[in-house]
């Protein structure tokens, strides 16, 4: 319904009849202002949203869950983390800590690839964004190498860079 809005004339005290009617349906689940015919706020709205996927991801059909996120200061509403979330976190982790420990023996090698990159980095650098987008080479690599190429954090490829090309 376009533009549907909560009002509360006559009948909203027979909501909860309404309300046990529809949340008997298992695949059917209200969220937001126009759902749950409350007057919200967009914070409520999408945080109801995201228990209702929560539910439906973990086959939960109960949505009384749902019902009792608060509506007035919904970003106090805190998310549980799924376990999916917390090994990426690890596995991020490791990784980090496998780049610190290999650094030692790999900071002064580069590959053509990694003089490509620095370079479009110094490119956008200048400016010289006409020479910097191309086809090839994607652009994020040389976007987080731009602060190492300001700060200087990169000395030893610089200068191999400027005396090889």
């Amino acid at each position: 319904m376009p533009k549907a809005y909560p009002a509360y004339f006559g009948a909203y005290g027979k909501f909860s009849m309404i309300r046990s009617f529809v949340d008997g349906f298992d695949n059917l689940f209200l969220i937001g202002r126009n759902g749950m015919h409350r007057y919200n706020n967009q914070d409520h709205s999408m945080i109801t949203a995201m228990t209702a996927v929560e539910n439906i991801v973990r086959g939960i059909s109960s949505k009384e869950n749902i019902w009792q996120v608060e509506q007035r200061g919904a970003m106090k509403i805190s998310i549980q983390v799924p376990r999916i979330k917390m090994d990426l976190m690890m596995a991020m982790g490791s990784y980090l800590i496998l780049g610190a420990i290999l650094l030692n023996f790999y900071q002064y090698q580069i590959n053509p690839d990694g003089i490509s990159y620095i370079s479009i980095a110094q490119k956008y650098l200048r400016g010289d964004y006409g020479n910097a987008v191309n086809g090839y080479w994607s652009p994020l690599f040389s976007w987080l190498l731009m602060p190492f190429l300001l700060l200087g954090c990169l000395p030893y490829i610089q200068r191999n860079f400027f005396l090889l090309g």
